[in-house]
């Protein structure tokens, strides 16, 4: 099978790697517009798969699936000469999408024929599968609130209203507030302090940034459990179940799971909440675009 990756920065050779985890032969085409150097983990066991370096993007290719891990201002360019110049089964983006609201508008005509097929690698609901999180639905309101480092607020809110979706297997609907702006330490970006609030039928979703802490931390609550989640700076991942600690993981998710994700679930058509299809996190992403196009800043 043929695979394109294009963005080598650590998510794209993350997702690289994972492949080499797979027993199946593939064969991958790589591309970023920096030099890309090859790690040796990567070059002891190049022989595994057929590895090609790519000087510029693909032209009349096919590929059975595309990741493109690029930073979000250049993914709309990318992903529309990709679409337009190869034939492509399967594409994976990362969050957030894209940067504009045009983006989001114009992106409608040329995915239109294959927005069933293009996911997005959201990590919010992967956690919750890694953890086997059951929150009891007959015991609704469930209350879901999320405390984020300042700095990592536009960042992370995808991730964690995919979490609390993928808890009530519900969608929600949700207002934001940014009180702050401020640059992000991934130039040319920037960052806000401010807080989102939602809600669906079996429960309500806050998500706050505070300046004075170091982890997030998720806390869940309905009328029978207490659950405690803690993401740390070291991406260490606890999760408690009423005040007891029952697992412990750590990113990256993408060097284990990319090549699960796409055999298991994109090749054999499986519903499932680990990727996220394209449609659905425009729709939350866009929304997040709005309100930050209203401040004229970027975001991540």
């Amino acid at each position: 099978m043929n695979i394109l990756i294009v963005g080598l920065g650590n998510i794209g050779f993350a997702h690289l790697k994972s492949f080499f985890l797979s027993k199946k032969k593939y064969s991958i085409d790589l591309y970023d517009k920096k030099k890309i150097k090859l790690d040796s983990l990567i070059l002891k066991k190049k022989n595994q798969k057929k590895i090609n370096i790519l000087k510029k993007l693909p032209q009349n290719n096919t590929y059975n699936l595309v990741i493109i891990a690029t930073n979000s201002l250049e993914r709309f360019e990318i992903l529309k000469k990709i679409i337009k110049k190869n034939k492509i089964k399967y594409f994976l983006l990362e969050k957030m999408i894209f940067t504009k609201i045009v983006h989001y508008d114009k992106s409608k005509y040329f995915t239109k024929n294959h927005a069933s097929n293009i996911f997005v690698n959201v990590w919010g609901s992967l956690i919750v599968k890694l953890l086997n999180i059951m929150v009891i639905k007959k015991n609704p309101p469930i209350q879901f609130k999320a405390t984020i480092k300042e700095g990592r607020f536009i960042t992370n809110l995808v991730h964690y209203i995919d979490m609390f979706c993928a808890l009530t297997e519900k969608k929600i609907d949700f207002n934001i507030m940014l009180n702050k702006i401020f640059d992000s330490k991934r130039k040319p970006y920037k960052e806000a302090a401010g807080k989102l609030s939602g809600f669906n039928n079996l429960g309500n979703i806050l998500i706050e940034s505070d300046q004075n802490i170091l982890t997030d931390t998720i806390i869940i609550k309905n009328r029978k459990d207490s659950h405690k989640i803690l993401i740390n700076k070291d991406k260490s991942i606890f999760y408690f179940k009423n005040s007891k600690l029952v697992k412990k993981i750590k990113f990256p998710f993408a060097y284990l799971y990319t090549y699960k994700i796409f055999e298991n679930y994109m090749i054999k058509n499986k519903k499932n909440s680990i990727i996220k299809n394209f449609n659905f996190v425009s729709l939350i992403s866009k929304e997040i675009v709005k309100k930050i196009e209203k401040k004229k800043i970027k975001i991540t």
